[in-house]
């Protein structure tokens, strides 16, 4: 997904139109949101990384928040090779030092903090299969970086964050030998910091005379459910850990796209999860991912003069997997077959915006998948049914308004 990432987040940047309004940080004492991603960067070994931050700006200068990152490493003790990855979520209280430049639209800052990270072994390489490992679950997690921030509105700021995470050393025991482990991370990052209140509120676009056509940037998490037992003829769906209540597979998705007027509007969403695939008597052989690329129509019925919006929303597009992460009852096998296929969703959603550029919102959607199919060993092509049910948290960032 990292080519996906980066293109969905050079559109919303290349959507960002000028604007006579100023945009800047302030002395006032403001709550954020801190959205980050990186992704996967082989210069440091970290892959599937991302963070959530809430925190506050107490004055113009200090600010606190309370930081989450996720991310995995690879593990590879002196003898093995890789057998694993190593998972960690740290919650780190953080100081953010800020010093405004340029009338305080661009913003340096540095940031120190400590706290602690949960930790699991998983996605047990094939070829360690029969190797007993076990870790310890949580270590204490120190944190110092810095970073810079734009703003392109008073409550909204583009950036960039480094950061590197030093954490304790833990026990890796594999087959009841001791081997250690040090998961720390360096983390370079993209930011978006949300703030609440606007320092100068605007009204909200419905309830103005001449609605505008605006632009947005959409980012979304949640799960994915698939609606069959069998997603290919004999092979079964099951949950890939960690699934929400051993059932949701982990669903994340990235949009841009615009508003026309009071009623429509259109997006291109980006999305992925993963699932197991399980052969009855045999167990889990391989994880699939699953991605999907979708232009939509959003039609929109705003309500309390555009605070709440519901709407409809419905596309077709392209459906890619990916087997990835065999299983150790899969080793052995050849598998192969079509990872390209037609992908369609239909659904709903709402949406409540909290001021007159960001929006969260609620949704529910029919994925239809078709066009996959899965051989082993050489044997007849099934035919897939990925068909699925997606439900998501999100929000929107309305970059400008026309």
């Amino acid at each position: 997904m990292t080519r996906m990432t980066i293109l969905c987040w050079a559109i919303a940047i290349g959507l960002i139109p000028g604007s006579p309004a100023r945009c800047e940080d302030s002395d006032s004492l403001r709550y954020y949101l801190n959205l980050r991603m990186q992704d996967t960067n082989p210069l440091t070994g970290v892959h599937d990384a991302w963070g959530i931050g809430l925190g506050a700006n107490l004055n113009r200068y200090v600010g606190i928040e309370v930081a989450v990152d996720s991310y995995e490493l690879f593990v590879e003790p002196s003898g093995f090779g890789k057998i694993g990855e190593y998972s960690v979520w740290s919650v780190v209280p953080q100081v953010r030092l800020r010093y405004p430049l340029l009338r305080d639209r661009l913003v340096p800052y540095l940031l120190v903090g400590g706290g602690i990270g949960f930790t699991q072994f998983n996605d047990q390489v094939p070829s360690a299969s029969g190797v007993t490992i076990d870790t310890e679950s949580s270590t204490p997690v120190a944190s110092i970086g810095a970073g810079i921030e734009y703003f392109l509105a008073d409550n909204i700021a583009l950036g960039a964050e480094v950061k590197q995470l030093f954490a304790g050393d833990q026990a890796l025991e594999i087959d009841g030998t001791p081997h250690g482990i040090t998961p720390n991370a360096l983390l370079a990052m993209l930011t978006w910091r949300l703030f609440y209140p606007e320092l100068r509120p605007a009204a909200l676009a419905e309830s103005r005379e001449n609605i505008p056509t605006r632009f947005y940037f959409g980012v979304r998490a949640g799960g994915a459910l698939p609606v069959n037992d069998e997603v290919f003829p004999g092979i079964e769906g099951a949950p890939e850990d960690p699934a929400y209540f051993d059932t949701l597979d982990q669903l994340f998705g990235l949009s841009v796209g615009t508003n026309f007027g009071r009623n429509f509007g259109a997006e291109i969403s980006v999305e992925g999860y993963e699932l197991l695939l399980r052969r009855p008597g045999l167990g889990d052989i391989t994880e699939q991912a699953i991605y999907t690329v979708l232009p939509q129509l959003r039609m929109r019925h705003p309500l309390l003069g555009g605070r709440v919006v519901p709407y409809a929303i419905a596309g077709v597009g392209i459906g890619i997997t990916e087997r990835n992460d065999p299983r150790p009852a899969g080793m052995g096998l050849a598998l192969d077959g079509n990872d390209l296929g037609i992908a369609a969703s239909v659904g709903g959603g709402i949406e409540y915006f909290v001021t007159s550029n960001i929006a969260f919102n609620l949704e529910a959607r029919y994925l239809f998948l078709r066009g996959q199919t899965l051989q082993i060993d050489g044997g007849p092509e099934l035919q897939g049914n990925l068909d699925a049910a997606l439900f998501s948290f999100g929000l929107r960032v309305y970059l400008g308004d026309f």
